[in-house]
């Protein structure tokens, strides 16, 4: 399930799997999830307080090591996906939150195979809508939708897990 207030919004209510559970560009969104990046330009960065926060990369984790995996709010490129496959574990569970119509052409790019376009992953999309809170300044209140990728190994495929 996903938190629908709050500061909170668009994140896991808590990890589902038995491995790490991390929040990729978090600012400490979820308190159950430790905050990493995937893209070295934004291990360190300046928050809203100015103060400089570094945030260890996902290079540093093992491969099929993470068995959830939370964004919020941050798109997400290529090479981010490429290591969201990378570290996460058989059955891990992504869950992407942001701006109603960001969230929609991910998922139309998840069907269309733009994103996972590898033929080990077979993934099963959950949609979520929800209105984040108007009280949290990063959200103001507008429409949201949280989408959760389940990342199944296809068992058809020549080497796959």
């Amino acid at each position: 399930m996903i938190v629908t207030d709050g500061s909170s919004a668009g994140t896991p209510k808590s990890p589902t799997g038995d491995g790490l559970a991390i929040s990729i560009f978090g600012e400490k969104d979820n308190p159950k999830y430790e905050d990493y990046s995937s893209d070295p330009s934004f291990d360190t960065y300046r928050n809203k307080d100015g103060m400089d926060i570094k945030r260890p990369n996902t290079s540093t984790l093992k491969d099929h090591s993470v068995s959830d995996i939370s964004v919020r709010g941050s798109p997400l490129n290529k090479g981010s996906w490429k290591e969201i496959l990378r570290i996460a574990k058989p059955g891990a569970t992504v869950t992407v939150a942001g701006p109603r119509p960001r969230i929609e052409r991910l998922l139309k790019d998840l069907e269309d195979g733009k994103i996972i376009d590898d033929f080990q992953y077979n993934p099963k999309l959950t949609h979520f809508e929800f209105r984040l809170d108007p009280n949290d300044p990063q959200g103001g209140g507008i429409p949201a939708s949280a989408l959760q990728i389940r990342i199944i190994p296809n068992a058809n495929a020549v080497g796959g897990d």
